[in-house]
């Protein structure tokens, strides 16, 4: 008897978890309105980049990268607790940008945040109270409501999850059909675009770098794959040029040993992803380089990290 019941109660829940998915917004995409040039490889160094560490969440090693790769033989797969980064962008002109949103104040409270269905059973994220995304801008003297655009990476929950508690008002920018990534999962569905009526789609073509701003500070790198309209990012401060590989490469070893994600909407892209990053950090060795998701790139004590 006690087995039926578990049995109903996991049909019951799975049902409501589908159910809860299929109603979440899902705004309209147009072209970016603004200009993007192509990069002439200009790098004045005129930007202020803060990344954030605004929670953290367990996976799979196998999610982060391809053990099944000849690269990764005698690799096993665990779980571990991986950082959720967003990206603070000050532009001396152009104004304040984020890259990404990381976690909203919700994961402070529980181990699901802003996922609902079976994920509310699990404890698979967790925050640092004053971490979230809004709190940290606000900590940098940064109102929300001041930003200029959200440049999402890709679609992924894990970098729209703080969108919520982010102004409708400000623009989000995504790749090239970067809906297609936008996952509502039947186990943990949440709606992490409400209120908002449209995505503004970048024009870049797989593996084209396009400067954002126009003088090299910010330059938009398509590196699809892992997800629909994948991007990765190559900012220029005072201190240097840093690739953030976003989750073209969650880890350093991955990037290291040409080994894409586990994880892959198209993984012959992914893999070709990899592979120009790659060249392009040989050919320019003067670049760092920061993972997506690798703990040992970042001071997960902290949520405000030394500018790049």
């Amino acid at each position: 008897m006690k087995t039926l019941r578990t049995t109903i109660r996991l049909a019951v829940l799975l049902g409501m978890a589908a159910a809860c998915g299929c109603g979440a917004h899902r705004p309209a995409e147009a072209r970016f309105h603004g200009d993007v040039a192509a990069w002439n490889g200009e790098a004045p160094g005129e930007v202020e980049v803060i990344p954030m560490v605004t929670g953290e969440i367990e996976v799979d090693r196998s999610l982060l990268v391809d053990l099944s790769h000849p690269e990764m033989a005698g690799r096993k797969d665990d779980k571990v607790w991986v950082p959720v980064m967003a990206y603070l962008v000050r532009h001396p002109t152009k104004g304040d940008v984020l890259i990404d949103s990381g976690f909203d104040s919700s994961f402070a409270a529980s181990g699901h945040g802003n996922f609902g269905g079976l994920a509310k059973l699990l404890n698979i994220a967790r925050q640092k109270p004053g971490h979230d995304t809004a709190s940290l801008l606000r900590q940098l003297g940064v109102e929300p409501a001041s930003l200029k655009m959200i440049l999402l990476s890709h679609m992924h929950p894990d970098h729209t999850a703080g969108l919520p508690e982010l102004p409708t008002s400000v623009p989000v920018i995504a790749g090239p059909g970067a809906m297609a990534s936008y996952e509502v999962l039947w186990y943990a569905p949440q709606d992490h675009l409400a209120g908002r009526e449209t995505i503004e789609n970048l024009d870049i073509a797989p593996g084209e770098m396009r400067d954002l701003f126009g003088d090299g500070s910010l330059v938009v790198v398509s590196t699809p794959g892992h997800a629909a309209g994948n991007l990765s990012f190559l900012v220029h401060t005072a201190r240097g040029a840093t690739l953030l590989t976003c989750d073209a490469s969650h880890t350093r070893e991955g990037l290291d040993h040409g080994v894409a994600p586990g994880k892959n909407s198209d993984a012959n892209a992914s893999n070709e992803s990899i592979g120009r990053l790659r060249r392009f950090l040989a050919d320019h060795p003067e670049v760092k380089v920061k993972a997506g998701h690798d703990a040992a790139d970042w001071d997960l004590e902290r949520g405000i990290q030394d500018p790049l």
